[in-house]
């Protein structure tokens, strides 16, 4: 039986693993391929609607307009803030789901090694 880490079950495993991985990886500012992180869907989904409404609110909107233009304003820089909250979502809960994805492969990838170790598998 050749070492276990470097066996070829091991490694398709891996390979296998490495394509399923693509599937939750979002594209970066520049087209390049990266893991999503739960803080910054976190971090932007809740700061970036607060900070769009006040900036909003107290900025651009002078106090001398009339209500229903300022209305408009904080209608506008609310919608803003939630189509940013949707696609700040998604990575949330992209990043999650490979954090699931990852956990499986692991687990998979541990019983594979035991059971090679142990002489169950080839």
């Amino acid at each position: 039986m050749s070492d276990t880490p470097h066996h070829p079950k091991l490694a398709a495993l891996d390979r296998v693993w490495e394509k399923e991985r693509e599937q939750y990886l979002i594209r970066g500012r520049y087209g390049n391929l990266k893991a999503p992180r739960k803080l910054r869907g976190c971090v932007i989904m809740l700061g970036v609607p607060f900070f769009l409404s006040i900036i909003a609110l107290f900025l651009f909107v002078p106090w001398e307009r009339s209500y229903l233009e300022r209305g408009f304003y904080i209608l506008i820089a609310s919608a803003v803030a939630v189509i940013l909250a949707v696609f700040s979502r998604l990575e949330f809960t992209k990043a999650k789901e490979l954090a699931k994805a990852e956990a499986a492969y692991l687990k998979r990838r541990e019983l594979l090694a035991k059971r090679l170790r142990s002489g169950q598998i080839s």
